[in-house]
């Protein structure tokens, strides 16, 4: 059937693109208020990674589940293994935990999960039609978050050698998390560094992309490379120009 919101698949709907939930649906927001959302894609990764956090097996209260400890201060969650439902069964209830995330994900009929077991914790694809526990986090001030993100220039021309910034606007002005990633699909035609410095390569063409770190939005730029292709173009000295592509 057709979807309402956050389709990126024609075939549900019109659509819109967004991949992380607003405020007016996030249930931790709506059921206790100001400060509080659903975790996010980068919350649940550091929960994942062993260098930060420990996992473990283990029943509080008779409850089955996952207690994880912090390297860093020794804090601690536990995540019960409630399981899922799907449909109108619930599924690995005792084995698994599953916690919704507030992001999406490529495909409009998944979501973003935080599964964890007694040898695992991963952020997985769910179902966005599945059943799972939620476990709210609290931002001591506000955390307004990214909407979306739009650069200075959609296309650019430069010839083989040539260099320009592009510049990224995060949403809304005021957002908590400004940080943005930035990538070339074809990194032979050309390259940039984390401040959105292109630097055009040889003659073809490629896509910049800046993705915003809260919420994954995204805003391209098509470049196209035009002219001699020639160690020239960086002093008279292929090796130079070799050079400068490996600092990249």
């Amino acid at each position: 059937g057709l979807m309402t919101k956050y389709i990126l698949d024609p075939e549900y709907g019109e659509v819109d693109e967004k991949k992380q939930l607003e405020p007016a649906d996030d249930i931790a927001k709506i059921q206790l208020g100001e400060g509080w959302s659903l975790p996010g894609e980068k919350e649940i990764e550091e929960l994942c990674n062993p260098d930060f956090c420990k996992l473990e097996y283990t029943s509080i209260g008779g409850t089955c589940g996952i207690a994880i400890t912090s390297r860093l201060n020794g804090n601690s969650i536990f995540i019960p293994a409630g399981g899922r439902y799907i449909g109108y069964d619930i599924s690995n209830k005792g084995d698994y935990g599953y916690i919704w995330s507030r992001n999406g994900c490529n495909g409009t009929a998944n979501a973003l999960q935080f599964s964890l077991s007694e040898k695992s914790a991963n952020l997985t694809t769910c179902s966005r039609s599945n059943g799972l526990n939620i476990r709210p986090v609290y931002f001591a001030e506000i955390h307004i978050r990214v909407t979306g993100i739009s650069l200075n220039k959609d296309r650019l021309e430069l010839e083989p050698g040539g260099t320009e910034q592009l510049i990224a606007t995060v949403r809304p002005a005021n957002a908590a998390e400004k940080r943005v990633t930035w990538s070339s699909n074809n990194t032979e035609v050309a390259i940039v560094d984390g401040k959105g410095n292109v630097t055009a390569i040889q003659t073809g063409e490629a896509i910049i992309t800046a993705t915003t770190y809260d919420g994954g939005f995204t805003a391209t730029c098509a470049v196209t490379v035009k002219g001699k292709n020639s160690g020239d173009d960086f002093g008279g000295d292929p090796e130079e120009f070799n050079d400068i592509k490996k600092e990249w």
